[in-house]
């Protein structure tokens, strides 16, 4: 049963993945995890997909919270989507840069994944690569939440 304060708390939650999303991470702080992503895995372009309209509401893609996979080419973005029965995929090739501020910006992101080798072993599998929860994007890159979205959370 859902109380009162509840539908509060989600409003709160909410407003607060919304502030975050429209901050401004710490300058330092974003070049140096730049560089750290950039120097392990020995480079600065990541490829990404995007599944169509029609195929992104048939899957509740709308609706959903997901990780944001990012591959070394277009071509493994490509590979992984058609490997995984995803539809109609086009890609787009970004810097670390606006990978990052990319995964911040959308609050159903809930994690990136920069993938290390090109295709997982099996279908459905994420392949292995650098994994960072939103929480830790927003540690590592020192962006401060808004002192009352926090209050109203706690309330």
């Amino acid at each position: 049963m859902m109380t009162a304060a509840a539908p509060r708390a989600m409003i709160a939650a909410a407003r607060a993945m919304s502030d975050v999303a429209n901050a401004t991470p710490d300058p330092a702080a974003l070049a140096a995890l730049i560089a750290d992503i950039d120097t392990a895995l020995s480079r600065t372009q990541h490829a990404v997909f995007r599944i169509g309209a029609g195929a992104a509401s048939a899957a509740g893609a709308t609706t959903r919270v997901r990780t944001l996979v990012a591959f070394a080419t277009p071509d493994a973005a490509l590979a992984f989507a058609q490997y995984n029965g995803l539809g109609q995929a086009r890609t787009r090739t970004l810097a670390t840069r606006p990978l990052l501020l990319a995964a911040l910006r959308d609050v159903r992101i809930t994690a990136l994944l920069i993938a290390a080798d090109e295709l997982p072993a099996t279908r459905g599998a994420l392949p292995v690569g650098i994994h960072l929860a939103r929480a830790e994007l927003v540690r590592r890159l020192q962006i401060a939440a808004d002192p009352t979205t926090e209050q109203e959370i706690a309330s």
